[in-house]
């Protein structure tokens, strides 16, 4: 009998079942290189997937305000943030510097993140609000500050072509570029505005 035996220890017999220290240290240490190398492209896809998602929303606000001008026969405006509250006789009138979107969050001039859909009147002012909407905020859609009017009865676009940036803020990469034909054609392309 070996010492190991005698004090209750079972040492290890040739073809026993089960793995070592040294085996289960040794897949430790692969999954831990798997794990390192993964995470910087999960995490740039996660930032893609978020531009992505806010182009897409940005997209389809825009085709449904034109979409709203041809079939109501009203003009049709976004305004960038939200409408003005009307304190100092303004009311009905976007707002186009520094509007707070939901939970309080401000944005800056030219600054698309918060939007209000609204039909207006020849003169611009609201008639009824018919959707609004809050982006990621984490991600920025930037353009012009002046109001987007769809025009009756075809849906072209007042004041000519328009686009619109979207990317992460704080960041150079992962960028669309939101295109508006002076017909209120809506389209998106990969890359920033300045390669459209």
């Amino acid at each position: 009998m070996s010492r190991m035996e005698k004090l209750g220890v079972n040492p290890r017999k040739p073809g026993a079942a089960g793995f070592g220290l040294l085996e289960s240290m040794v897949v430790l240490a692969i999954l831990a290189a798997g794990t390192a190398c993964a995470a910087p492209a999960l995490a740039s896809w996660r930032a893609r997937d978020r531009v992505e998602a806010t182009s897409r929303g940005w997209l389809g606000l825009l085709q449904h305000g034109r979409d709203q001008a041809v079939r109501t026969g009203l003009q049709v405006t976004l305004c960038q943030g939200w409408l003005h509250s009307g304190k100092d006789g303004q009311d009905g009138e976007c707002v186009a510097v520094g509007p707070q979107c939901d939970g309080g969050r401000t944005t800056g001039a030219g600054d698309w993140s918060c939007v209000q859909i609204v039909s207006t009147d020849s003169e611009g002012r609201a008639v009824s609000a018919l959707t609004q909407s809050s982006f990621d905020a984490n991600v920025m859609v930037i353009g012009d500050t002046k109001p987007v009017r769809f025009m009756p009865p075809t849906g072209r676009i007042a004041g000519g072509p328009r686009h619109f940036e979207v990317g992460l803020r704080g960041t150079a990469g992962q960028r669309r570029c939101v295109l508006i034909a002076a017909s209120g054609r809506v389209r998106m392309v990969q890359g920033g505005c300045g390669r459209a």
